[in-house]
């Protein structure tokens, strides 16, 4: 059987599954820009690309990112920047807090050790918060940042999907 022969009996090779997860808590201003962001980039990215608003359910979204090839979230991130600057980093990069209290205060992190199937790569864009208090509104720092954001999401899946 000739290489070409092998080629056309081998089934097609199946796109990743690429899952997007906005994370924070929408009702505490820029805790929320996670959630914001998916939202904004639901009509952006291409139809394969799946677009969630996780929020702070990190734990009921288990099951979305361990069926996940490839997951991109998006969250907010004090690492004493200025206000809506972006980050892009892998999680497991960052200290993480070592207590939980509760079933809600699971971290992505955390959520992440839980899996039995990992992610082949995992990824999060963060921004950095100006006000962390009630409300359904980012700030004005904040939302000058998401263009930035929305491109490094975009640059992002489009590297995954060309390595693919």
């Amino acid at each position: 059987m000739t290489q070409d022969e092998q080629r056309a009996d081998s089934p097609p090779a199946r796109r990743p599954r690429i899952l997007v997860a906005g994370l924070g808590n929408d009702l505490m201003t820029d805790d929320g820009v996670g959630v914001h962001l998916a939202r904004a980039a639901r009509g952006r990215l291409p139809k394969n690309v799946r677009v969630v608003e996780v929020g702070t359910a990190v734990l009921d979204a288990y099951h979305l990112f361990e069926k996940a090839d490839l997951v991109l979230a998006l969250d907010a991130m004090q690492a004493g920047g200025k206000a809506g600057s972006v980050y892009r980093f892998r999680p497991f990069d960052v200290a993480e807090r070592t207590a939980t209290a509760s079933m809600h205060d699971f971290s992505f992190v955390e959520v992440l050790r839980l899996l039995r199937k990992t992610p082949r790569d995992v990824v999060v864009i963060g921004v950095e918060p100006a006000v962390l208090d009630y409300g359904l509104d980012l700030s004005p720092s904040v939302q000058a940042g998401l263009p930035l954001a929305l491109a490094e999401i975009e640059r992002t899946i489009s590297a995954w999907q060309r390595a693919c």
